[in-house]
């Protein structure tokens, strides 16, 4: 299987000011995604790129000793979204399967993105997608997900939980992808779709300030703690 995948690093960010660059627990952020992907079993190093439009950022990536694929500024934009971003590497870069690792969720680890490659080529998916799986009473647009309010309240581990994506990492069999994107305009919920849950200290994603702190103390955290807890930790 000829794999590759990018890791989708821009300069701008609304909701958290250049948040790539920032620090968690004294390194970038994009560096541990980075770090993550080096760190999987099933991936070639030089079948990583970080795919960016900023100088900065790049840097890092070529001081860490990933590819970097030059990203055109207008793919850049806030519009921007993943679809498009993955049909202009994919189409560049040519391969069977390809992979997202994002750099907004620092909490994954290489045996994260190995355990859910595993999951994508055993179940034969199209597109392999990460979540949280959540077993609490949910509601979506003010009705009840998971369970009836007409009736006494369940007890929360008998309910079916709830999955929540998290985009820590996504992998597509390529052909289809570009297949659907050409034919309807979107690719990353496409075909037999997989879900592959992630634990939920890994699947901290970065989306607003609050986000940014918990992300910072729990890698504080870890690297204050005995080897023997963190490897504990990132089970």
């Amino acid at each position: 299987m000829n794999l590759k995948v990018h890791i989708i690093a821009r300069e701008g960010s609304k909701r958290v000011t250049r948040k790539n660059l920032r620090l968690l627990n004294n390194k970038p952020m994009v560096s541990y995604s980075i770090e993550a992907a080096l760190d999987s079993q099933l991936i070639k190093k030089e079948n990583i790129f970080l795919n960016t439009e900023c100088p900065e950022i790049a840097e890092i990536g070529r001081n860490l000793g990933v590819s970097i694929y030059d990203r055109n500024p207008r793919l850049a934009q806030d519009e921007i979204v993943l679809d498009e971003l993955t049909y202009d590497f994919v189409k560049h870069e040519k391969c069977d399967v390809v992979g997202m690792i994002n750099p907004v969720c620092p909490l994954t680890t290489g045996s994260d993105i190995d355990r859910g490659l595993k999951q994508f080529t055993e179940n034969n998916y199209d597109s392999l997608i990460t979540v949280r799986e959540e077993q609490l009473q949910s509601f979506c647009r003010d009705k009840p997900i998971n369970f009836s309010p007409k009736q006494k309240i369940d007890r929360t581990q008998d309910l079916d939980p709830t999955q929540i994506v998290t985009w820590n990492f996504c992998f597509w069999k390529s052909r289809s992808f570009i297949e659907n994107f050409e034919q309807n305009g979107y690719g990353v919920f496409h075909g037999k779709i997989g879900l592959c849950p992630i634990d939920k200290l890994h699947g901290v994603k970065i989306s607003v300030e609050s986000d940014f702190r918990i992300a910072d103390a729990i890698l504080r955290m870890n690297s204050n703690c005995s080897p023997i807890i963190v490897s504990i930790l990132k089970k």
